[in-house]
């Protein structure tokens, strides 16, 4: 019996030690991912418009400001959506 904090949901739960292993791999794949390189996808411009754009969204609702993941995530389905405005799906899939 081992007892293993899961990365979906961090509930620390008991496992057998096959699970172990598999929740030690989840978290090995997880550090090594990489965030995106955000200077080819946005620029600097476009990022303070859109933590802006965010920032009153968040405070109108009485929400605290926005995180640089909100402001990333928000850049990322903006871009999307562009790009399937443009007929180009491929980038559209690829910000996705």
């Amino acid at each position: 019996m081992f007892v293993r904090t899961r990365p979906e949901d961090t509930a620390r739960v008991v496992v057998t030690s096959t699970e172990a292993s598999r929740i030690e791999s989840d978290y090995r794949i997880l550090s090594g991912a990489r965030e995106p390189d955000f200077r080819n996808i946005a620029t600097e411009s476009e990022v303070r418009a859109e933590r802006e754009r965010l920032r009153d969204s968040f405070v109108s609702k009485g929400y605290v400001e926005p995180s640089d993941v909100d402001v990333k995530w928000g850049l990322l389905n903006r871009k999307a959506i562009e790009h399937a405005d443009d007929g180009n799906f491929g980038l559209s899939t690829s910000m996705h």
